[in-house]
């Protein structure tokens, strides 16, 4: 026994070899330095919509030899919880240190009756484990957002996969188009909607102008959605829950006359804001080239050549319903150069189809919306007025073919004059090639 000269305490030299051991144990417990490394890029959130487009899980798959040792053969094996996809192996045969090994099957089976099934979202991990000699040398970890069944991921994930809530088989979609063509029927106009059949912008217009009128009939409320829901997405409402609960959001609203345009042949758009969202439609049968447009002088170009027309849908919920050119005043006013800050971006539906983003299947109910439903005071509907002036285009004129170096430099300068969308030099897709 000794006695310490400070503070009197005594202390058994026999217990220092045993303090010692426990520090032994303590640094032999430590993790093992990881010998590979594995890199991996997931979607950043899960939904049923993701599911059902097919839309890639894992986009990029890699292990690397950190060590100093060739490694034999090597399983990575890959998990989830909840388990929402399933277990999947990839194996590598033999790496050498520093080498790099990346994977090109990339499939992942997911479990979509559980994503369809989520009335709420949750938090989710993925987990890479890598082992060889049956030993782990590598782990790679991320959490995900697995989101409920009718939830958007916003733009921070795909922001054109909001075309999948676009419903246009919902049968309260039709039900809306029978009371349009009522409506239509009632002023002295055609009744039927042909889409781009009868190649006019103003019978274009009549179209959309029966469609805003009779969505102004379900007298909807508007309700707030949540803050910042262009970036961290939100809930949407399908036609027949907009139906009965009368009730939706600036981006419900946009979602529910995209379904009905589409449902008519027509092609609509959704533009998002910071903070809202509205809907539009082509006037002429066009498009943008892509899926996704973030060039706000470029949409009012169109605005002003009449090639399609943007309206404001949150005034369907007012007490006192606008006409439908009051609407797409408001929606031009939206975009002007003032208010690029807050433009964020437009999705073109017709576009995101060709992408193959196709509608969510829901299950089929009856009509929700029925004319007349409506249990306050008679509404005061806008009434079918005409199409204003609108800019049709021309059939263009044959040209004689350019027999000398002067004929093609004067066609030349005669195109670049044309603004219209039939101007290949001005509405090129980004995967096409022009001839000058």
């Amino acid at each position: 026994m000794t006695q310490d000269e400070n503070d009197g305490s005594v202390f058994d030299n026999q217990a220092l070899p045993q303090i010692a051991l426990d520090a032994d144990l303590i640094e032999s417990s430590r993790p093992a330095p990881q010998r590979t490394r594995l890199t991996a890029r997931f979607q950043p959130s899960l939904n049923a919509a993701l599911w059902q487009n097919h839309v890639p899980v894992l986009s990029e798959l890699a292990v690397a030899n950190v060590g100093e040792d060739t490694l034999g053969d090597i399983e990575i094996e890959l998990s989830s919880q909840p388990p929402v996809l399933r277990t999947r192996t990839w194996r590598v045969t033999g790496l050498a240190p520093g080498q790099i090994r990346t994977f090109d099957d990339l499939d992942i089976l997911i479990d979509g009756p559980f994503l369809t099934g989520l009335s709420e979202a949750i938090r989710g991990t993925v987990s890479l484990v890598a082992r060889s000699g049956g030993e782990i040398v590598g782990k790679f970890t991320q959490d995900i957002r697995i989101l409920a069944f009718n939830e958007w991921a916003g733009t921070t994930g795909i922001p054109d996969i909001l075309a999948a809530f676009v419903q246009p088989n919902d049968p309260t979609v039709a039900r809306i188009i029978h009371a349009a063509s009522d409506l239509l029927r009632s002023s002295g106009k055609q009744d039927s909607f042909e889409g781009y059949q009868g190649s006019s912008k103003t019978r274009v217009w009549e179209q959309a102008q029966a469609i805003w009128n009779a969505i102004c009939g379900m007298d909807l409320r508007y309700i707030n959605p949540p803050p910042s829901f262009v970036d961290g997405g939100q809930r949407i409402r399908t036609a027949g829950q907009i139906g009965t609960e009368r009730l939706a959001t600036c981006l419900d609203l946009a979602v529910l006359f995209c379904s009905c345009l589409e449902a008519t042949g027509l092609r609509p758009l959704i533009v998002l804001q910071r903070e809202h969202a509205f809907a539009g439609v082509w006037l002429s049968k066009g498009d943008f080239g892509t899926s996704t447009v973030d060039d706000a002088p470029g949409l009012r170009t169109r605005l002003k050549l009449d090639d399609l027309k943007l309206f404001e849908t949150t005034a369907t919920t007012h007490p006192r319903k606008p006409s439908f050119q009051q609407a797409t005043l408001a929606g031009a006013a939206h975009v002007e150069p003032e208010k690029d800050a807050e433009f964020e971006g437009l999705i073109d539906i017709h576009r995101a189809r060709q992408r193959r983003i196709l509608p969510l299947a829901s299950a089929a109910t009856g009509y929700a919306f029925q004319a007349g439903a409506a249990d306050d005071a008679e509404l005061v509907l806008p009434a079918i007025e005409d199409a204003p002036l609108l800019r049709d285009d021309m059939p263009m004129a044959e040209e004689p073919v350019p027999t000398t170096a002067d004929d093609r430099l004067a066609r030349w300068r005669k195109r670049l004059l044309d603004l219209s969308s039939r101007n290949r030099l001005l509405n090129l897709p980004a995967s096409g090639r022009q001839v000058l």
